[in-house]
Order: structure tokens, then sequence, then C-alpha cells
């Protein structure tokens, strides 16, 4: 899923050369504590629901939207049916995210699954998603995660849609309104322009870094 991330980050950085630019790769509820505690400037995470307590208080901006996807063993490491609908993972042994650290995403889960009158048979949890990917390819179980998340093992694992399930996640990014970040509002300008552009024009993009000074 194209976010408009890299061409913001490539636009700013050939505006504002002198400025630093340090990422880090953090669980959603890390990144927003870190936020909150102004550690962070800007997070960029999975806003699954509006009224969530980890976003009161922030403002943000809609990166995009995507689905739940299937990810399941590769061909030859387990004997386990593929799934096809939602209601086929309740007879499968379900690899889960920590409902303790993830607890955002089992509440959004939770409600889907009650929707469809099913109970997911929760047979692990892990507190890391790499550790999650790395039980399904084992052969562990089945899982279901946000489809960016799928996409990055497409060629070790299998990646399944579910028919029935058509809820979408918002990945968004979050921010704090009164941030003493001199150099936030440059990037927010930045992210903002390149996502008008690709809703304009949903192809490739390639911004000039002085339409955005």
């Amino acid at each position: 899923m194209k976010l408009g991330l890299g061409n913001a980050i490539n636009a700013f950085r050939s505006a504002w050369p002198d400025a630093e630019l340090a990422l880090h790769d953090l669980p959603g509820t890390d990144q927003l504590e870190r936020l909150h505690r102004g550690e962070l400037d800007l997070a960029v995470c999975t806003q699954l629901f509006p009224d969530s307590p980890f976003f009161f208080g922030l403002d943000t901006v809609t990166l995009g939207t995507e689905k739940l996807i299937g990810i399941i063993p590769p061909a030859g490491a387990s004997e386990l049916p593929v799934p096809k609908r939602l209601q086929d993972y309740a007879d499968l042994p379900f690899i889960g995210l920590d409902k303790n650290t993830f607890s955002e995403y089992w509440r959004f889960l939770d409600r889907i699954c009650e929707a469809h009158h099913l109970r997911l048979r929760l047979t692990l949890q892990v507190k890391e998603k790499h550790s999650l990917l790395m039980l399904v390819a084992g052969g562990m179980g089945v899982s279901i995660v946000p489809r960016h998340i799928a996409e990055t093992v497409q060629d070790t694992l299998r990646i399944v849609p579910i028919r029935d399930l058509a809820e979408e996640l918002s990945i968004v990014a979050a921010f704090q309104p009164h941030s003493q970040s001199s150099m936030l509002p440059a990037f927010l300008e930045v992210l903002k322009h390149c996502l008008e552009l690709r809703a304009a024009n949903p192809g490739p993009q390639k911004l000039a870094a002085g339409s955005i000074r």
C-alpha cells in the first residue's frame, strides 16, 4: 500500500537538507506513547477506532486505508485447509498478537468476530509481528493481519483474501497539535501536498522540492 511517505521524505530532505530526520521502527502503541511524552514528532500507525484513547489530544492526517488479510503456512509446511471465509478461521489454530500489547487490534477483531457470530481458537500469542510471521511460516497455525504486514512476507507465506470481510483500517500520521518541533509543520506541509498529488494522480509521482518550500 502506497502511503505517500516515501515521496514526502524525499521531498523534505531535498528542501531542507540540513534538517535531521530519524526513523524508528516501533509498534503503534509505543509510537503513540513516545509521541505523548514528546520523544517523537510524528507517529505512523493504524487507527482502528475514532475514539481510541491512544489518540486523545493528538491530531491526525489519514494516509490511506487497508483491509485485513489472511496468512497461512506455505504449501508443504502444513496440512491445514485453505480458509476462504472468516468462519473458516474458527476451525483452525490461530496465532495472534499479544492481547495486552495490541489491545486495540483485538478490540477491532473481536468486534468483527461477534458480528459474524464466531470465536477464534487462539493457540499462541506473540509480542512481535516478526514472531507471528515465523510461526505461521513454520506451519503452527494461521492468522489475520493488516495487508501491509502480509505483503512483507508474500514470498514466504501464502496470503489469502477473506471474502466476507469488508472492514477497512485507517492508517494515519499522528502528531501533537502544539508540538515544539520547528520542522514538523514543514514536514506536514510536504506530506499533505504529496497526498493531494496522489489523490489527483493515482500513478507514481515525482515531487519537485521547490513546490513545497
